[in-house]
């Protein structure tokens, strides 16, 4: 009798000292596959690739150069801004969108905004040149 007492007397201490398990809330992490890829040539042919969609955002555009990610962007397309306001699409037409991308831009700190020198500071000088260009027009 002793036996059984001492059984379920230690089976309820154990019970007693137990903490109750928790659920843990459920996530789900971001992550993505970035990079990799590349393109070899040889002679007059050339193959190129990737894997996985780099993190998409909004062009990143200056006054040459473009920047826009995604899953192959712009594959045989070419833009043809006609000054460097024009830095959203339809190209060739300068428009709200332009005047957007480029307050978003200028606001954080971004390349597209970036117009004037010294590169790196955004200022009132990057600004005029993003007016004087707007109000030109595109041929």
């Amino acid at each position: 009798m002793t036996c059984v007492v001492s059984s379920v007397l230690a089976a309820a201490l154990a019970c007693a000292l137990t903490t109750e398990a928790q659920a843990q809330p459920y996530a789900i992490d971001w992550s993505t596959i970035d990079g990799g890829g590349g393109t070899v040539q040889g002679g007059s042919y050339s193959l190129s690739g990737t894997i996985g969609q780099p993190d998409a955002s909004a062009p990143l555009a200056g006054p040459t150069y473009t920047f826009t990610g995604g899953f192959w962007p712009g594959v045989g397309a070419v833009s043809t801004a006609c000054n460097p306001a024009d830095l959203a699409e339809p190209f060739g037409t300068l428009d709200l969108s332009d005047i957007s991308i480029f307050v978003t831009a200028f606001q954080a700190l971004e390349p597209a905004a970036d117009l004037a020198p010294p590169s790196g500071v955004f200022d009132l000088a990057d600004i005029t040149v993003f007016v004087t260009a707007f109000l030109a027009g595109c041929p």
